[in-house]
């Protein structure tokens, strides 16, 4: 089977024994449990924010997770005993671990602030130190200064969009071939960032005390939706190079990358974006009728440093083309 210049064959024995597990393990986003202080430790400063977090299905999972029945049947054919278990295949991607090691982590929330904006234990403390009582108090190079700390000590803030689709998109494709082959999980959400971002997650509210959550701008949005395909396919890319065997999984992540192909292609009908190129041309010369793992990974290489190019190159400002294209409204779930 061929798409988009990338051939799928069947994988030889020889590569197969040659990976040691077949879970895939592309979480270059988990907490580390022992950095995390959870949920309740930034409510003082983002009460507003909390309050719109606890509506969502991200917030919902810590508590009805564990009673969906879809979720016992995935346990079951896994031979997960529980599915809360620090060391287990659910908590990675649907909780939020703290404690002073993996070994002795437990789940204190669903997905929360820092499985967005990075384990907080280095940074909580200083982003949030004003030189006077509030954010106003502080100059623009205080500002700047305290920022730049926040995120060499692992902060992702909102403004580094690549960094906050790449949280998103690391769990959004399900990186794991035998939660889906065997435990029947969907491979990978239906996920596209305006959508998702501007619908129930949103939570625009710090800078206005509260009073409105706003939407982000369209010259935000026109960026957010080229770098959440794009993280789409390099997250798919990374997915499908870990993929030890023929089945769903792996047809569904070749299927994925077609879709997200298209639309970059579509995209870059409208803006003729250098970095759009480089990103169709890696996964384009991908040849996978080994196939090469390395291959596929350094094509999602590629992808990311063109995804950086062009999220520090951008302000949306020059992108009015793509306006078309943009979701209609924010994505809410019906989950749970």
């Amino acid at each position: 089977m061929k798409m988009f210049g990338i051939r799928f064959n069947a994988m030889p024995a020889a590569l197969i024994a040659s990976l040691i597990v077949t879970v895939i393990s592309i979480r270059a986003y988990a907490l580390d449990p022992a950095d995390t202080v959870g949920p309740d430790e930034c409510i003082d400063c983002h009460a507003p924010e909390h309050d719109v977090w606890e509506n969502t299905t991200h917030y919902k999972t810590y508590d009805e997770l564990s009673l969906s029945d879809t979720a016992a049947e995935i346990a079951e054919a896994l031979q997960i005993d529980d599915i809360e278990a620090p060391d287990g295949t659910c908590v990675n991607c649907h909780f939020t671990l703290v404690g002073d090691s993996a070994d002795d982590a437990e789940p204190v929330a669903g997905i929360s602030c820092e499985s967005c904006h990075g384990a907080a234990g280095g940074w909580i403390d200083s982003h949030g130190e004003y030189p006077g009582a509030d954010p106003e108090s502080e100059s623009p190079d205080q500002r700047a200064a305290r920022i730049a700390a926040a995120e060499d000590a692992g902060m992702i803030r909102p403004e580094n969009i690549n960094e906050i689709a790449a949280n998103c998109l690391s769990c959004h494709t399900v990186p794991n071939e035998q939660l889906v082959n065997v435990g029947g999980h969907p491979a990978g959400s239906d996920f596209e960032l305006v959508a998702w971002s501007q619908g129930e997650v949103r939570h625009n509210l710090f800078w206005n005390d509260g009073d409105t959550n706003a939407e982000a701008s369209p010259e935000r949005q026109r960026v957010f939706y080229v770098v959440g395909q794009a993280t789409d396919l390099e997250f798919s890319l990374r997915a499908l190079a870990k993929s030890v065997e023929e089945g769903v999984y792996r047809e569904a992540m070749a299927a994925r990358i077609g879709q997200v192909v298209a639309g970059l292609e579509t995209i870059n009908q409208q803006i003729d974006s250098a970095p759009v190129a480089d990103m169709l041309a890696a996964a384009g010369s991908i040849d996978v009728s080994a196939p090469d793992p390395a291959a596929i990974e350094a094509a999602a290489e590629k992808v990311r440093n063109a995804i950086k190019t062009f999220a520090s190159s951008q302000d949306g400002s020059t992108l009015s083309a793509l306006d078309s294209l943009l979701p209609a409204e924010g994505h809410h779930s019906d989950k749970y």
